[in-house]
């Protein structure tokens, strides 16, 4: 048998010597619906909440505290038992002193020998719990018990199977521990005998076929008990099929045992307990570093609290290597957050690198955008001045083609009029009419007429060009000095002459010539109209050219 079997049946043993501990607890006992996944969670979560577990069975301790003090006799001794069995797995120390109070008080109680003999099994059992194996091999060597007292010896027997199993597996080595292992294996089979709980006996039961090496029929056995089993067997049952799965080399089963042991153990409120130590064993070689290394603390802790020197052996012996194995993957998780922060900050500085590129890109593309906007707007202002200049190009052509048409017309016409008149005086001489050609030599008429059909034909002309020349000219003047033409004129003088102005003739001399009116007469128009302008003299000039 294994020193880990070896060493959780007499843990198993000893407990059913204390079955009668007073704090009751459910204990898990649908396995087939529950996977070692969430029974790992489930103990993680037991384990915060240790602290209140533990105030709780001191409650229930200190109601049982209470209880003595108004006790007296065997009622009280009653009451120091329940107080041993209690603080047995729970404190070592305390545990001990009730036996010194129950041992105070065996004088006043007709059962005086049997508590003295039961008070050093017990002494006995605390003393394994404690690791101090020869002591409680003495006691138990130094105490008998008779057949008749049937109770008392089932106690014997299940103390000293514990104690000698437990040496076997830490005290002995060699000749020794072989006969050690067969003392062990004699007190089972005496418990066998005296046994009569069928759940405790098929407890023993699976014990002796799990060291024997019959794993099926053990396993059959402790699988059949677990019907019938309270929940202080169960916690007992799941330990032995986790034994029993481990020697099976079934590594699932074996986990999945070990947890529901380990929450049993914890849930009642113990502190001396091997599950949740093999659980960290078993999780530390799985590679889950942190739950192992955290079971491993809580087991070392209670332990410690319990002062069961056996628990904190064994928690001492895996300790340094769950330890080391704790330190190398926090190593290793320093290591990759290191990486991690490194290549974080990396990309970090790349990306404000690439920020301020981008940045110094985009401010680039918006002065560029910018020049481009500037130089589009150049572009328009361009286009809009070719386009006014093609409007003034088309509009100078246009005048030029229908002055140029009406010149050619007019001259043509002159022409014609030359000739007749020509004519018409070649006639009166021929016919030596000398009065009458002296009156039409005389006669202004022809030309008068010819002058105001020349300037009908001008103005007719330039309206035709300028439709809006009229209205335009006047929004230029101040109301009270507006031109408006008569009925029957289309311009008069004034229009005339900045008529002609628009057209690009702005020396007055040739504007009096064109109008056959005086250079004076001229100047003497335009000042008057300018003065009468809204706008000053500089832009009146300048708005008459774009009227």
């Amino acid at each position: 048998m294994s020193v880990v079997s070896s060493g959780i049946i007499s843990l198993l043993l000893s407990c059913l010597i204390l079955g009668g501990l007073f704090y009751p607890v459910t204990i898990f006992a649908k396995t087939t619906v529950e996977n070692s996944e969430g029974l790992l969670k489930r103990l993680d979560r037991t384990i915060e909440e240790k602290t209140s577990l533990r105030l709780r069975y001191l409650n229930n301790l200190q109601q049982l505290k209470s209880k003595a003090v108004e006790q007296k006799g065997e009622k009280l001794i009653e009451t120091y038992q329940q107080l041993f069995r209690a603080y047995a797995h729970f404190q070592s120390d305390s545990a001990l002193a009730y036996l010194d109070l129950i041992e105070e008080n065996v004088k006043d109680s007709k059962r005086g020998f049997e508590l003295l003999q039961w008070t050093r099994i017990g002494r006995a059992e605390v003393y394994g719990i404690m690791g101090l194996y020869r002591s409680a091999a003495n006691l138990l060597e130094n105490t008998s018990v008779s057949a008749d007292q049937a109770s008392l010896q089932l106690y014997y027997y299940q103390v000293a199977r514990s104690v000698y199993g437990w040496m076997a597996d830490y005290g002995e080595v060699g000749e020794n521990r072989k006969v050690l292992q067969q003392l062990t294996a004699s007190y089972r089979d005496s418990i066998l005998q005296v046994e009569t709980n069928p759940t405790n006996r098929a407890i023993v039961q699976a014990d002796k076929l799990l060291n024997e090496g019959n794993l099926q029929n053990a396993r059959e056995v402790c699988l059949r008990a677990l019907g019938h089993a309270d929940s202080l067997q169960h916690a007992y049952l799941y330990a032995l099929l986790a034994d029993i799965a481990e020697a099976s080399n079934n590594h699932d089963d074996y986990l999945y045992y070990l947890c529901l042991a380990a929450l049993s153990d914890l849930e009642r409120g113990v502190t001396e307990y091997r599950a949740l130590l093999e659980l960290a064993v078993e999780l530390s070689n799985r590679g889950e570093i942190s739950r192992s290394y955290n079971y491993l603390l809580c087991s070392m802790d209670d332990a410690n609290f319990c002062k069961a020197r056996l628990r904190s052996f064994e928690a001492s012996n895996v300790f340094p290597i769950i330890n080391r194995a704790h330190k190398e993957q926090l190593q290793m998780r320093q290591t990759i957050t290191f990486v991690i922060v490194a290549f974080t900050l990396l990309i970090v500085l790349l990306l404000l690198i690439f920020i301020v590129l981008l940045r110094k890109k985009m401010r680039d593309l918006s002065y560029a955008r910018r020049e481009l906007t500037e130089a589009l707007a150049a572009v328009r202002e361009v286009n809009a001045a070719l386009l006014e200049t093609n409007a003034k190009l088309s509009t100078t052509d246009k005048i030029k083609e229908t002055y140029i048409a009406r010149y050619l017309q007019r001259c043509r016409g002159y022409i014609d009029t030359l000739d007749e008149y020509r004519r018409e005086l070649l006639k009166l001489s021929k016919t030596k009419n000398y009065v009458q050609l002296m009156e039409k030599l005389h006669n202004a008429e022809l030309l008068t007429k010819e002058e105001q059909a020349f300037y009908a034909d001008f103005d007719e002309a330039f309206v035709t060009l300028f439709p809006q020349f009229i209205d335009n000219f006047n929004a230029l003047l101040l109301p009270e000095a507006q031109v408006h033409p008569k009925r029957d004129e289309i311009l008069n003088t004034e229009l005339r002459i900045f008529a002609l102005i628009r057209l690009g003739v702005t020396d007055s001399n040739r504007i009096a010539h064109f109008l056959n009116y005086s250079v004076p007469t001229i100047y003497s128009y335009r000042s008057r109209l300018r003065n009468k302008s809204v706008l000053d003299k500089n832009a009146f000039d300048q708005a008459i050219l774009t009227c």
